[in-house]
């Protein structure tokens, strides 16, 4: 009967999930309020709780290892198993983990196995971090499924929609139990209509990882001299951020316009597909046969991708977190780039077919070199036009609401939880 449960509840959640229609975004941005029943909660009682992680895209994990951290430092026992594209980032060393977290770990080449966890041991609560990327959110499913069904389960989304592949095909008895965060009240609405899960279930705390937006634009004029220290004062910057496919048609873009002075930084996506990489490849090799000059920035001046954007005067993605960071610290020339392959996955990962921004009009969207030269024109003209002067202004309008204090927010919630087990 669970399985029939089960399968019932996930042919609903994909057949609202179909339905789900952007036109509300624009009525909903105007209200956002991000506030919670955990924000004003003391967070006296998370010393000495048991807090359990499973982390799959590197994104979530960006979302949620500001929490943990704070966790850690209010007594909290983190331990963290890593799932899918988190777990392969885990093994190539490439995480820079506190060392207060225990970490997990099990048969490294078995994908998709059980990690080596005490699962008979009771967590006051247990954190997800969610993968879009099958293996990743199979193996996601595969561990939180394991725990006892008593423990609440507390799932952080990087951006919006990146938990409803898991909250579709987690089991019925985890589902009633789950709380999950969100960036905005869009976010909390595409939720509800494609999942299925209840209001009181959601809240709407802001992202974790934009918190880091204050500091960003504390650092900024110190961190622009930093990236451009060697580049001339009409030098354009183009940062690009890859997709799991379709990198190398935002490259071919950029390529189009690039002027000798120009330069471009690139970051891969952590799940590019082999033929992506092969296929990026290739177009930077003809991007630097022509000329064109790639700027490779120290990790120590930008650790993060978000760390490089005050250095850019351009920042493309299909629909990545970057874009989101490049909105709320005022990037005019944020642009999202509606080639095939981004289109295919968008509608593949979230049934949109537009990035939320874009409908709302805080970003610019390109689908072709005519496009692309279009907005590099009028963001670069020396006075602002009337479509740069309105992107600015839906930019400013999605920035209000980030406060800096989502993740204590979050903090409050999980500390007002308790497992009965």
């Amino acid at each position: 009967m669970d399985k029939m449960n089960k399968k019932d509840n996930k042919l609903q959640a994909k057949s609202n999930f179909a339905k789900f229609s952007l036109s509300s975004f624009f009525r909903l941005v105007g209200k956002i309020r991000i506030k919670s029943r955990g924000e004003n909660q003391v967070d006296n009682k998370i010393d000495g709780k048991n807090v359990m992680v499973v982390a799959g895209d590197l994104g979530g994990w960006h979302a949620t290892v500001v929490v943990l951290e704070q966790l850690a430092d209010r007594g909290a026992n983190v331990s963290v198993v890593f799932s899918g594209p988190s777990r392969r980032a885990f093994l190539e060393k490439i995480l820079d983990l506190d060392s207060r977290f225990i970490i997990h770990t099990g048969d490294t080449d078995a994908v998709g196995a059980i990690h080596e966890l005490p699962l008979c041991e009771c967590y006051d609560v247990v954190v997800v971090a969610p993968s879009q990327s099958k293996d990743g959110n199979d193996e996601t499913l595969k561990i939180v499924n394991e725990f006892k069904d008593s423990v609440p389960v507390c799932v952080i989304e990087d951006m919006w929609g990146s938990a409803v592949h898991f909250l579709i095909k987690i089991k019925p008895q985890v589902f009633e139990r789950v709380s999950v965060f969100v960036v905005d009240q869009f976010a909390k609405k595409m939720l509800i209509e494609s999942t299925g899960i209840k209001a009181r279930q959601v809240f709407v705390t802001g992202g974790p990882q934009f918190d880091r937006v204050l500091e960003l634009k504390k650092d900024w004029d110190k961190q622009r001299k930093l990236i451009r220290e060697n580049l001339s004062d009409d030098c354009l910057v183009y940062l690009v951020a890859g997709g799991v496919n379709g990198t190398g048609e935002i490259l071919d873009l950029v390529k189009s316009i690039l002027r000798p002075q120009d330069v471009i930084i690139f970051r891969q996506h952590s799940r590019s597909t082999e033929k992506d990489k092969k296929r990026t490849e290739d177009v930077i090799e003809k991007i630097m046969q022509a000329g064109g000059k790639f700027l490779e920035i120290d990790k120590k001046i930008a650790p993060y991708a978000e760390s490089l954007l005050a250095g850019a005067d351009f920042v493309l993605s299909g629909f990545s977190t970057t874009n989101r960071y490049a909105i709320l610290l005022g990037i005019a020339g944020t642009i999202y780039v509606g080639t095939k392959s981004f289109r295919k996955d968008l509608w593949a990962e979230k049934k949109l077919k537009l990035p939320p921004e874009v409908e709302f009009g805080a970003g610019w969207y390109v689908r072709n070199i005519k496009e692309m030269k279009m907005v590099v024109e009028e963001v670069s003209a020396s006075v602002a036009g009337k479509r740069r002067k309105e992107i600015i202004k839906k930019q400013q309008k999605i920035a209000q609401f980030c406060d800096g204090k989502a993740t204590q927010r979050v903090i409050g919630v999980i500390g007002s939880l308790r497992s009965e087990c």
